[in-house]
């Protein structure tokens, strides 16, 4: 394994993928050198004592590297654009970058705006990657490590920002197009969790809900691949999340063509700790009805009721339906 360099001058060729690739693989290098060498100090550590005969070897993956690969230079006018840019939007709120935006990033006829934007986007990934060191830490204490991971569920937001401004909407082909059923969650009264949440939740965020829950609908998240998996270690492994800009829908496939909606909320609701702590109790009580919505899927009229339940959920989302009868009902029993 060896580290990844690029010329960061040559911005014609520099992509933003080719980018991450770099960064992603340097960071891996680095994790790989820093536990042999820390495998390598404590060699040493524990052979204090031994003759001059024996020598502990340094690790493999540590080399000295004499080719002249970093190539000192001076700042350019674009660097000093991005280092302007960069300063002002990390000093805007998350929460404040929308409302901000004409002050914070330069105008979209600005002819280095979409090289700039990517700039940021990989400085927002460098410093995930940073973060992502000290979450190896064998040391780091439980409030640390959610703190850590609150800076990187921020940094992914502010990504989701500026990658708005500048993505090209993709589409599905036609023929690649699914028409998924949304199966809805009840609480033990019988009231319907997604219809609550969204019930409770600023109005200013349903259309970026309404473009969620529609790739859930039409499969976009799968054959975009945007979204996100869980870890494998994580109480929600088996879980997936789509994401726009502060709103996240978590959902489980309960089969080929059927999806049940467990939570949807907006970032700025929860901490990191509070939003963990609320996705593992909704992810309690899916598996505790878990069983009951897997035999109903074959249920023409709870299928129905779901029908229902989506209509209405997209009809509060601002999306346009014709009139038709409102069902609803506990689980097995739509009425």
């Amino acid at each position: 394994m060896e580290f990844t360099y690029l010329d960061l001058t040559d911005n014609n060729s520099l992509t933003e993928a080719k980018f991450l690739e770099a960064l992603n693989n340097n960071a891996r290098v680095a994790r790989v050198m820093r536990k042999d060498i820390d495998r390598w100090r404590k060699a040493a550590e524990s052979n204090k004592g031994c003759t001059n005969n024996d020598v502990v070897e340094p690790p493999k993956s540590v080399k000295i590297d004499t080719k002249p690969n970093v190539v000192s230079r001076k700042k350019t006018a674009f660097d000093k654009k991005v280092a302007k840019y960069l300063s002002k939007f990390n000093a805007t709120d998350v929460d404040s970058l929308e409302g901000n935006v004409d002050d914070i990033l330069p105008k979209p006829s600005d002819y280095d705006y979409k090289n700039i934007i990517l700039a940021l986007i990989a400085e927002m990934y460098k410093q995930i990657n940073e973060f992502t060191l000290f979450l190896e830490q064998e040391d780091l204490s439980e409030d640390d490590f959610d703190e850590i991971n609150s800076e990187i569920e921020e940094l992914q937001d502010r990504i989701i920002f500026l990658n708005n401004l500048i993505k090209e909407k993709k589409e599905i082909p036609v023929e690649q197009r699914k028409n998924n059923h949304l199966i809805f969650i009840p609480t033990e009264a019988g009231n319907i969790i997604a219809l609550n949440e969204i019930e409770k939740i600023d109005p200013s965020f349903y259309d970026r809900f309404l473009v969620l829950f529609e790739q859930i609908k039409s499969g976009y998240w799968e054959v975009v691949g945007d979204h996100k998996r869980f870890d494998s270690n994580s109480v929600v492994k088996s879980f997936s999340e789509v994401r726009e800009f502060q709103v996240r829908v978590v959902f489980k496939r309960l089969s080929s063509d059927c999806f049940a909606i467990v939570t949807a909320f907006t970032k700025k609701d929860y901490n990191d700790k509070g939003y963990q702590n609320s996705l593992k109790t909704k992810v309690a009580h899916y598996y505790r009805v878990e069983k009951a919505l897997l035999e109903q899927l074959s249920n023409p009229e709870f299928m129905a009721a779901q029908e229902q339940y989506e209509i209405e959920l997209f009809r509060k989302l601002g999306k346009e339906f014709d009139e038709g009868v409102k069902v609803y009902g506990k689980i097995g029993d739509p009425s």
